[in-house]
C-alpha cells in the first residue's frame, strides 16, 4: 500500500493508493508517484511514504518565495515572473508586430468555446460544428475504437496511434467530410453519461498571409456506469478567412497522434484522498492548513517572513521506530512546524511541542536521515537563519546540536555519504545569490544560462555531531552560482561511489562525478546539461536495463512554443541560440542511461515532456507491475478565473 503526500500552497492532501495486484508485464506510461532515490534522494515537491507499512522516505523542493508587497505589487511581480520565463511580447501582440501571438489569443478563444460545445452539447451535428469549421472542412481523424492495445490489465486499457507510424497491420486515420467529423466526435463521447470535460491547448502557430495553422493538444473525457475514459491527442488545424467580415475557420483537421485510457470504475478510485479522515484529530489542519497564504499575509506581522506562496517542504520517517510513518510538515514564518505522528488506527497526532520541533521560523525543507548512526531518525531543517540540526534522543524528543548560520534560506537537501566514511553528509542548494530572502524576484542573467545565483553547500559529516564546509575541498565551487532547486544522489557511473545531480532554474544541470570523494562536472560531455527551467528529478531504471535513468522536471509553456519558434523571434541570433530558448519551453526531459557514462534524451520518444509547470516528478510502480512509471506534480498560482481550476 503506497500513500502519495502532495503540497499544495498551505494545503496538504494525503492520497491512499489501492494495490493492483495484476501483473502483465507491460510498459505503460501512466501518471503514478516514485520510490525514493538512493542514499537520502533528491528533493521534489511530491513526499512518497506507506501509511501501512514502514518506509522511509523524504522529498521535497520549493520554488522561489516573495517577501511581504501589497496586491498590486504581487501582481506585477508575478506578471514579471512569467514574461522573464516565457519571454512573452507585452502589449498588444498585434501592434508589436507578433500576428501570430495575436491570431493565437483569438483562436485559444474560439477554441474554448468549441472544448465547451465538445463537452455540455447534447448532440454534437453538423450544423452546430459549422460555427468553428467551414462547410467544406474535412479532417483526418483516427477510429478510436480501433487502435492498437498498448497496454491492459485488469483496471486500465490504454490504445494509441500516432500518424507519423502507421503499421501496415494498423487501420489508418480516416479521411472525413464535415457531417462525418461531426459523427466521429460524437462516437467519441457515446459512452459518456456525465462529467463530461474538453480542453484545448495551442502550443504552435504559424500564419501566411490568410491561412493559419495552429497545433494544439486535446483532452476529452467523461464517465459513464462502470467506466471512465479519456482521449489525449494532438490536432493540427488549418484556418483561413473568407469572409473579412467573419472570424476565420477551420478547413482542416488533422489528428497527429492520440491515447485513449479506459478505466473500470471501483468503488473508489485509484488514489482517494484521505487527508480529512487522517487530519481530524489535528487542531492546526482547519485553523492553519485550509488557511491560504494570502490569509497569513493579512494576520501576522511582515518580520515573521510570511512570504506569497507556501513553498515549504514535507518530510516522511518513522521517528518513533514503532514502524509507522510519520510527517513533518515546513510552514511559513509565523506559523508553528508541525510534527505528526501516525496512530495505530491510521489517524495523525500533532506531537510538535512536546517532541522540540515546533519553530516558528520560516522553513522550506526538511530531511529526516540518522546523523550520528544510533538507528533513529535526526532532523536537518533549512530556515531563515541557517540549517539547524537535531539529534533524536529515542523518546521522541529532539534536541538541537549543531547550527550552520551562513547558510541561510536554503531552498532543498539531499544526503549521502559521499566521501565512504561512514557519516551521512548534505547538500544544500541555495537558490538566491545573495544568500538571503531576496527583496525583489531574481533577475537570472542571462536568463537561459544564468549566472547570478545561490551558492550550494556540501556540509562533511565528521561524525560526534561536528560538521565543516567540504564544498570547495570536494571540487563542487565549480559553476557553483546557478539557481539550484534540488540536487539527488546517485550512482550514475556504477563505479560504487554517489555521484550528485544538481538541477538549476533558468540554466543547465550539472553531473558531478565522483572520483574518490573529490567532485567533477561532467554534464556537458555526458549529455546532461538540459538548460531549461529546472525544478527536480528522480531515479529509476524506466526500462528494465539494469542501468538508473534520469528524469528532470521543467516547465513546459505553450505560449513559450509558439513565439520561440516564430521567424522574428531573435532573428538577429544564430540558430544554437534560438534553440536554447526553444529547449526552455520544450517540458520535462527522460534521459536514458547509456551504460557508459553518456545519456540518451528519449523525451520526445517517451512522450514524457508535456508535464506543464512542473515541480516534482517521482519515479514508482503504482501498479505493482515491476515498470517504474511517473507521477508529475504541477501547477502553480490559481487565478480567479474559474478555468484555472
Amino acid at each position: 500500500m503506497t500513500t502519495v503526500l502532495v503540497t499544495a500552497g498551505p494545503v496538504w492532501n494525503l492520497f491512499r493508493a489501492a494495490p493492483n495486484t495484476s501483473d502483465e508485464g507491460n510498459v505503460v506510461e501512466r501518471d503514478s508517484a516514485t520510490l525514493p532515490p538512493k542514499s537520502g534522494g533528491g528533493p521534489s515537491s511530491t513526499a512518497v511514504a506507506d501509511i501501512d507499512t514502514p518506509t522511509l522516505a523524504a522529498e521535497r523542493i520549493q520554488p522561489p518565495e516573495f517577501v511581504n508587497t501589497t496586491a498590486a505589487q504581487q501582481a506585477t511581480m508575478t506578471s514579471v515572473v512569467i514574461d522573464q520565463r516565457n519571454k512573452l511580447p507585452t502589449g498588444d501582440a498585434g501592434e508589436e508586430g507578433w500576428q501570430s501571438e495575436a491570431f493565437s489569443e483569438a483562436a485559444s478563444q474560439r477554441l474554448g468555446q468549441f472544448a465547451k460545445w465538445l463537452a455540455e452539447a447534447d448532440v454534437l451535428d453538423e450544423t452546430a460544428l459549422g460555427e468553428w469549421c467551414h462547410a467544406d472542412a474535412t479532417a483526418r481523424l483516427f477510429d478510436a475504437d480501433s487502435l492498437p492495445i498498448e497496454f491492459q490489465d485488469e483496471l486500465v486499457t490504454v490504445a494509441r496511434g500516432k500518424a507519423a507510424a502507421i503499421a501496415l497491420t494498423e487501420r489508418p486515420p480516416r479521411e472525413l467530410n464535415l457531417a462525418s467529423i461531426a459523427h466521429a466526435l460524437q462516437a467519441r463521447r457515446a459512452s459518456w453519461h456525465h462529467a463530461r470535460h474538453a480542453k484545448f491547448k495551442l502550443y504552435r502557430v504559424a500564419i501566411d498571409g490568410h491561412n493559419a495553422t495552429t497545433e494544439q493538444f486535446v483532452h476529452l473525457s467523461g464517465s459513464a456506469t462502470g467506466q471512465t475514459r479519456e482521449y489525449n491527442s494532438t490536432w493540427r488545424f488549418a484556418w483561413s478567412q473568407r469572409d473579412a467580415s467573419q472570424p476565420p475557420k477551420i478547413h482542416r483537421i488533422e489528428e497527429e497522434r492520440i491515447e485513449v485510457v479506459t478505466a473500470k470504475r471501483q468503488q473508489q478510485p485509484w488514489l482517494a484522498d484521505c487527508t480529512a479522515s487522517l487530519m481530524s484529530a489535528v487542531p492546526s489542519y482547519e485553523s492553519e492548513w485550509l488557511n491560504s497564504i494570502p490569509h497569513w499575509l493579512t494576520r501576522l506581522e511582515a518580520a515573521q517572513g510570511v512570504y506569497n506562496f507556501g513553498y515549504h517542504g514535507v518530510a516522511i520517517a518513522d521517528v518513533n521506530s514503532d514502524g509507522l510513518d510519520d510527517v513533518y510538515l515546513c510552514q511559513t514564518g509565523g506559523l508553528p512546524n508541525r510534527l505528526l505522528l501516525q496512530r495505530l488506527d491510521g489517524t495523525l497526532e500533532d506531537v510538535s511541542a512536546a517532541a522540540g520541533v515546533d519553530y516558528l521560523d520560516n522553513t522550506r525543507a526538511a530531511l529526516f536521515i540518522d546523523l550520528d548512526n544510533d538507528a533513529d531518525q535526526d532532523l536537518v531543517l533549512t530556515t531563515a537563519s541557517g540549517v539547524i540540526l537535531l539529534e533524536n534522543d529515542g523518546q521522541l524528543r529532539y534536541r538541537p546540536r549543531a547550527r550552520i548560520n551562513s547558510i541561510r534560506h536554503g531552498f532543498s537537501l539531499a544526503a549521502a555519504d559521499f566521501d565512504q566514511d561512514g557519516q551521512l553528509d548534505i547538500y544544500v542548494c541555495v537558490y538566491y545569490g545573495d544568500n538571503d530572502a531576496a527583496s525583489e524576484l531574481p533577475l537570472p542573467l542571462p536568463y537561459f544560462d544564468a549566472r547570478n545565483g545561490g551558492a550550494n553547500h556540501l556540509i562533511r559529516n565528521e561524525g560526534d555531531w561536528k560538521f565543516t564546509d567540504a564544498t570547495e575541498p570536494a571540487g563542487l565551487g565549480d559553476e557553483n552560482f546557478r539557481f539550484s532547486f534540488a540536487a539527488t544522489w546517485d550512482d550514475i557511473d556504477n563505479d560504487s561511489d554517489l555521484d550528485l545531480l544538481v538541477v538549476n532554474d533558468f540554466g543547465p544541470n550539472q553531473l558531478y562525478e565522483n572520483e574518490a570523494g573529490h567532485f567533477r562536472n561532467v554534464a556537458n560531455q555526458n549529455g546532461l546539461l538540459d538548460g531549461a527551467f529546472g525544478m527536480s528529478a528522480t531515479i529509476g531504471d524506466y526500462d528494465r536495463d539494469g542501468r538508473d535513468d534520469i528524469y528532470v522536471s521543467n516547465m513546459f509553456s505553450a505560449a513559450g512554443n509558439r513565439v520561440t519558434t516564430q521567424p522574428n523571434f531573435k532573428s538577429t541570433e544564430d540558430a544554437a541560440t534560438r534553440e536554447k530558448f526553444q529547449r526552455l519551453a520544450r517540458g520535462n526531459s527522460l534521459f536514458r542511461n547509456r551504460g557508459d557514462g553518456t545519456f540518451d534524451d528519449t523525451s520526445v520518444d517517451m512522450n514524457v515532456t508535456m508535464g506543464r509547470w512542473s515541480w516534482g516528478s517521482l519515479f514508482v510502480d503504482l501498479d505493482n507491475n515491476g515498470w517504474d512509471d511517473l507521477l508529475v506534480a504541477n501547477g502553480f498560482v490559481t487565478g480567479q478565473q474559474t478555468d484555472d481550476l
